[in-house]
């Protein structure tokens, strides 16, 4: 009953068959955490009420449509009596994708005094108040050949939205459904949740969902490369998703930049090289690492 929607169900070919086929299993768990963009203008919106009951909006904000949309239903106003106005935005980076306290408290205020009222966060209320990128839990299970094929992938992924819905649904639908691409694999059975918590709200924020998900992707490739004795770019560049495969959208991938980028960092770097150049500091190794 805690949940925020139905789980994200993603399955192709026969999971059970492919890890079968492995010869061997790599199997984690990968946690993150809540980072905030901290975008250099703060949330701010200036609302003013005209003599025939329509209001206008000028706001810092990416979805100029979902304000006017989400003002008008809450103040019982028809569409064509909500005008917003968006200048130059100090940035959002997904996170000015929600309406937040201001934009209410604003018009209301603008209404009740007949005067045009302006409210803008402090950098502190943008933390208190703004959105972050929703932390989560990711189990991963992969089934790797010798030469380094991928023959399943089986995951769970649990996104912590906070106490409000917010994006919560899309960003595990796009973060799970994300698992079935950057490296191919045939068989395929990923699972998604997203839960309500006593904790600030969770929104959009650039990647949606799918900077989770690839980070725990893109370790256990890594520690399967370990197990291969192979090089983890290298075994990145095998099982990179080409032109023909399927998109997480259901569509055949058009392009095939990936191949392509991967190399190119390695040529650029001189790959080779600088991975072998492992500092020891006490505790933390230093070194060069590759993440797609």
């Amino acid at each position: 009953d805690n949940l925020v929607v139905e789980p994200t169900r993603v399955e192709r070919g026969d999971v059970e068959r492919g890890f079968a086929e492995a010869d061997f299993v790599v199997e984690g768990t990968y946690e993150m955490g809540r980072p905030t963009p901290a975008y250099m203008e703060p949330n701010v919106c200036l609302c003013r009420w005209d003599d025939e009951g329509k209001l206008t909006v000028w706001i810092s904000t990416q979805t100029p449509f979902m304000v006017r949309g989400i003002l008008a239903e809450v103040l019982g106003l028809p569409y064509h009596k909500v005008r917003v106005l968006v200048d130059h935005m100090g940035g959002g980076f997904g996170a000015k994708q929600d309406l937040f306290q201001t934009e209410f408290l604003c018009a209301l205020l603008a209404r009740e005094t007949g005067q045009p009222v302006r409210l803008e966060y402090t950098r502190r209320e943008t933390f208190l108040g703004g959105r972050s990128r929703h932390p989560g839990r990711v189990w991963l299970k992969q089934g790797f050949k010798k030469d380094g094929t991928i023959t399943a992938r089986q995951a769970r992924v649990t996104f912590n939205s906070g106490a409000y819905g917010s994006h919560g649904p899309g960003v595990t639908a796009v973060g799970t459904s994300a698992l079935t691409s950057l490296y191919r694999c045939e068989n395929i059975l990923l699972e998604g949740e997203c839960v309500y918590t006593n904790t600030p709200i969770a929104g959009a924020y650039r990647g949606y969902g799918v900077v989770q998900t690839y980070y725990a992707l893109d370790i256990q490739m890594d520690e399967a490369a370990e197990r291969l004795a192979m090089d983890p770019a290298e075994l990145k560049l095998k099982n990179a998703v080409r032109e023909g495969d399927i998109a997480p959208s259901n569509h055949p991938i058009v392009g095939h930049g990936l191949e392509d980028c991967i190399r190119r960092g390695m040529q650029e770097t001189g790959w080779p090289a600088v991975r072998r150049r492992v500092r020891d500091r006490g505790t933390v190794r230093h070194g060069w690492g590759m993440g797609c």
